[in-house]
């Protein structure tokens, strides 16, 4: 059984070790676009692979490097040696993490500020314009995934606990409607958890899938 406080704890003080920084490697797909324009790369999947793969891959990288943040497409994406990303950045001792897009969200905030100012001509306007920031105040605190070395964390529900899931517990994965089911193999027990998608992007689903289904390949379980 992992021990969260542990786990968390050994996690920061990988983070901050003396002399060592982190890297943002978190470029959006239209912010990557645009850099790789400037080059005169067309900014497909498989140049943005090689992109992070060549960065990732340089030698004694953690030797100067703590922790990496990665993109969403990250997740599913491997070396010219066919190692998962994430994994790689492990081997060097850099933890990986990613924060699930919620962009989105961002307009309820917008929309919720400029509603405001009509209720001086409509009353109603003020419940509604507070509303919708409220709304986004709550929300932008429910759908969290990161993920590190050797475990990965989920966050859903403003009083809901945080999970630590063990990669090494992993079984199976699977898209059920608007979830991905884990199977986990925890305590000597098979258990079930959903992760819910409603908030996260379609490539943000696609890749958290993956990652997922990497893990129960890599552990072998019978089912």
């Amino acid at each position: 059984m992992m021990n969260t406080q542990n786990s968390l704890q050994a996690t920061v003080d990988a983070l901050v070790q003396k002399g060592k920084g982190i890297l943002a490697i978190d470029e959006s797909s239209p912010t990557i676009a645009k850099r790789f324009k400037a080059i005169d790369v067309e900014s497909t999947e498989e140049n943005r692979r090689t992109y992070r793969s060549l960065i990732l891959s340089t030698p004694d990288l953690g030797e100067f490097i703590s922790g990496v943040i990665l993109f969403e497409e990250t997740l599913g994406q491997r070396s010219d040696n066919n190692i998962m990303l994430p994994e790689l950045c492990a081997q060097q001792g850099i933890v990986p993490g990613i924060k699930v897009d919620k962009g989105k969200l961002q307009i309820q905030l917008y929309v919720g500020i400029l509603i405001l100012p009509l209720a001086f001509f409509i009353p109603m306007a003020a419940f509604y314009g507070v509303l919708l920031i409220t709304m986004y105040f709550v929300n932008s605190n429910i759908e969290v995934v990161r993920f590190y070395s050797k475990y990965s964390e989920v966050k859903q529900g403003l009083i809901r606990s945080r999970w630590l899931i063990a990669n090494s517990a992993v079984v199976s994965a699977k898209k059920l409607d608007e979830h991905i089911v884990l199977t986990l193999m925890e305590d000597e027990k098979l258990k079930t958890r959903k992760i819910t998608l409603k908030p996260i992007s379609e490539d943000g689903q696609k890749s958290i899938l993956k990652y997922y289904q990497a893990q129960a390949k890599k552990n072998k379980y019978p089912i």
